[in-house]
C-alpha cells in the first residue's frame, strides 16, 4: 500500500468491513459507518485499488431490464483467493493468533466452506468472462454481477458472455431440494453449483463446484 501511496490502516478498515459481510450486499455508506471513514469516495478508491491488485472482487446488482450493472446499487464484496482471505482474516481479527489454526477452524464450519466455495465460483466466472473478451482494460465489475429483484429474491452471480448472460446459484450444502432452483428457473438457462449433486438434464443443470471449476 505504501508504494501506491495508500494508508495501510485505511485498507485494513475497508477489508474488515468486507470480512464482516462475506456473502451479503453492502453499501458504501454502511462501510463508512462501520469503519468511521467519513468519505465514501475514499472507501471506493481503496476498493478500486484492492480490486486492481486482484485482492477483491466487486459485484454490482444487475438490472434485468437494461441488461446492465446498477453502479449505485449495494455491492457484494468478496476476497476471491482463499489464501488471501485467511491471511487477511487472521491479520485483522486476531493478528497474534495462529493463522493456520484460525483457517482450519473456519473451514470446519459448513458455512465457512460454503462462503469460500461462493468466492471461488465468482472468481472463476470472472476468468470465464475475461477469456471471452481478453483486454488490459477488463473490469470484473462490468462483467459479473448478482441479481436481486424487488421481492428480495437473489441469485449469487450472473455473467455477461458474448451473446447471453449466465446465471449461477451456489448451494454448497449436503442436500438439494426443488426450492433451491426456484430463483434460477426464472431465467431460461442457468447453473446450480452444488457440493456433490450432479444432474445434467434440462436447462438448469446441477454441477458440483469442483467439476464446474474445471470448465470455467
Amino acid at each position: 500500500m505504501a508504494r501506491l501511496k495508500r494508508e495501510e490502516s485505511t485498507a485494513k478498515k475497508v477489508l474488515s468491513s468486507v470480512l464482516r459481510h462475506p456473502q451479503s450486499h453492502v453499501g458504501w455508506q454502511t462501510i463508512s459507518r462501520e469503519t468511521g471513514l467519513p468519505s465514501v469516495i475514499t472507501i471506493q478508491n481503496y476498493a478500486d485499488v484492492l480490486q486492481n491488485l486482484f485482492l477483491l472482487n466487486v459485484y454490482n446488482a444487475f438490472d434485468q431490464n437494461k441488461k446492465q450493472p446498477k453502479h449505485r446499487s449495494e455491492k457484494k464484496l468478496q476476497i476471491p483467493n482463499p489464501f488471501f482471505f485467511h491471511a487477511f482474516r487472521g491479520y485483522i481479527e486476531n493478528p497474534a493468533g495462529d493463522y493456520f489454526q484460525q483457517a482450519k477452524a473456519y473451514m470446519l464450519k459448513p458455512e465457512g466452506k460454503a462462503a469460500l466455495a461462493e468466492f471461488v465460483v465468482g472468481d472463476h466466472l470472472t476468468r470465464l468472462a475475461y477469456n471471452h473478451r481478453p483486454s488490459d482494460l477488463f473490469d470484473q465489475s462490468n462483467f459479473v454481477f448478482y441479481v436481486k429483484n424487488a421481492q428480495g429474491e437473489t441469485i449469487d452471480f450472473i455473467t455477461r458472455l458474448p451473446s447471453s448472460f449466465l446465471p449461477v446459484e451456489v448451494k454448497y450444502q449436503n442436500s438439494i431440494s426443488n426450492s433451491d432452483y426456484r430463483n434460477l428457473k426464472k431465467f431460461n438457462k442457468g447453473i446450480l453449483a452444488t457440493k456433490d449433486e450432479l444432474a445434467l438434464g434440462g436447462n438448469h443443470p446441477a454441477i458440483p463446484v469442483p467439476l464446474l471449476l474445471l470448465f470455467v
